[in-house]
């Protein structure tokens, strides 16, 4: 999911899909979409759509996510959650790419994190219900599934 199709950075500040993730993942999502800027690499706005690992930690825990995504479903892997979803079937400089943007990132969190966030984070937009459930956005022709492999 970060080896193939577009350059994506989730809105984690809600600006373009709408859901926001807990405070701190808007400075997680600059910090992504100044390093693709700083090497000339469009980036494209993801949706929280609940269906990746960071669902619980943003749901359950309500702590900072950010992350990459390269898109899901045949248009950018025709081997996407397929039995040919193997190793060989990465683009390496696209995951080169993105574990160089992940690794500067976390660098810059963990000898700048202090300058960059504040210490008395409240929370400025709701990201859930009133229970408190989050409204994942609906991605279209998006494909998440409870299991791997063939379609069939």
């Amino acid at each position: 999911m970060v080896s193939r199709g577009y350059f994506g950075v989730f809105d984690n500040d809600g600006s373009t899909h709408g859901l926001a993730g807990a405070p701190v993942s808007d400075v997680i999502e600059s910090l992504f979409n100044k390093h693709f800027k700083s090497i000339g690499v469009q980036t494209t706005p993801v949706a929280f759509t609940g269906g990746l690992d960071y669902a619980y930690f943003m749901d359950n825990l309500r702590k900072p996510v950010g992350g990459l995504h390269t898109g899901t479903g045949t248009a950018q892997d025709p081997c996407y959650h397929q039995k040919c979803d193997t190793y060989n079937n990465t683009n390496g400089a696209v995951l080169t790419t993105n574990a160089k943007a992940t690794a500067h990132v976390l660098a810059t969190l963990a000898l700048e994190g202090e300058k960059l966030i504040s210490k008395n984070l409240t929370l400025t937009k709701r990201w859930g219900d009133l229970n408190g459930n989050i409204k994942w956005t609906y991605e279209e022709g998006g494909k998440h599934s409870a299991t791997c492999g063939d379609d069939a």
